[in-house]
């Protein structure tokens, strides 16, 4: 059984997993000041934070 923490002896009692899917938007216009302008989130990605955090700590996949 693995850990889906890439250092099980950091792990906190309350943590977040920032693993899953994120909106986003381009916005190269700078034409938002805050998330809350924004009214439409046209693109999204899924986001996988451990493998990405242990790859880079092994030194790469």
């Amino acid at each position: 059984m693995t850990c889906p923490y890439p250092c099980p002896q950091l792990v906190r009692k309350h943590r977040m997993s920032l693993d899953g899917p994120w909106r986003f938007i381009f916005d190269e216009q700078r034409k938002f000041r805050q998330s809350s302008d924004i009214t439409e989130w046209p693109l999204d990605v899924i986001a996988d934070i451990t493998r990405m955090s242990s790859s880079h700590i092994h030194g790469g996949v």
